[in-house]
């Protein structure tokens, strides 16, 4: 992922840039990235198959549900 670190920097500085406390809001999204990690590793220990076939079917399945959060939040945004 080289785009990485251009996607984190630029969505923690939009995060923040709302938020009153950045501090706390910085703790908030460091805790939320190291949570997904967790769960992540959590699922592919516990899942039983070979990590080359579970690894990007996790991957698949993640941004789709992303996707559906989003389509869901932006026709919630239009509703309103």
């Amino acid at each position: 992922m080289f785009g990485n670190c251009l996607i984190v920097g630029s969505g923690a500085s939009i995060a923040t840039s709302t938020s009153s406390d950045k501090a706390n809001a910085s703790a908030m999204m460091n805790f939320v990235n190291v949570g997904m990690v967790m769960v992540g590793t959590c699922i592919l220990s516990v899942v039983p198959g070979s990590p080359i076939v579970k690894l990007p079917v996790m991957f698949l399945l993640t941004i789709g549900l992303m996707g559906i959060c989003w389509l869901r939040l932006i026709d919630k945004g239009r509703k309103n």
